[in-house]
């Protein structure tokens, strides 16, 4: 690892699609924030947790309530870069379960001069997995104060390196994430039936 950088996991969303907290539902046996941070342990300086409860209080992490509320993801990032002591940071939703060490350090690898690296994957891209500099910080802050909340449109006014993520290489599952309580019994009966 040859540039310091901060793991940060978004845990504040309102879960109302899901009606519980998504971070600490169980994947193959292991709850998918434990999962996350076992992933990004070996590739950062430091993580901590943007949430606005304690339910995550238990994983001995710090743990940042959003400094702006009700702004979505762009609130938990802007929460992370204040709060961050290093100019890169990575910073993941707490749903992803099956993000692997080996495609956050080919992430990683690609840091430079740009603000936002960002994957792209099955065309779609990932900008809840991807680093931040520091630097965007106080135009976060100005998307915030516009109420201009996209987060797709805000990271378009960042200069953001797009790297390519192969499927093949990675897996087919490496960025998905679960939203509703259907999405998640689906994917454990599905794990559960391939396991047999």
């Amino acid at each position: 690892m040859s540039k310091e950088i901060t793991g940060v996991i978004l845990a504040g969303g309102k879960n109302s699609r899901m009606g519980s907290e998504k971070g600490l539902l169980s994947v193959d046996g292991d709850r998918i924030i434990e999962r996350i941070i076992h992933v990004i342990e070996p590739l950062v300086n430091e993580i901590f947790i943007i949430s606005n409860t304690e339910n995550y209080n238990y994983l001995g992490l710090s743990v940042y309530s959003d400094i702006v509320g009700d702004c979505g993801p762009l609130g938990g990032i802007y929460t992370a870069l204040k709060n961050s002591k290093t100019e890169y940071n990575l910073i993941i939703a707490c749903d992803m379960p099956f993000l692997s060490t080996n495609v956050l350090n080919y992430l990683i690898s690609h840091t430079g001069s740009n603000q936002i690296i960002v994957p792209h994957f099955e065309g779609n891209l990932e900008p809840l997995c991807a680093i931040y500099h520091s630097s965007c910080t106080s135009r976060i802050m100005e998307h915030i104060q516009n109420r201009q909340f996209k987060l797709l449109d805000a990271i378009n006014s960042f200069d953001c390196k797009i790297v390519e993520i192969d499927a093949k290489k990675y897996g087919e599952d490496c960025f998905k994430n679960i939203n509703t309580r259907l999405e998640y019994q689906n994917l454990n009966r599905t794990r559960s039936e391939n396991a047999n």
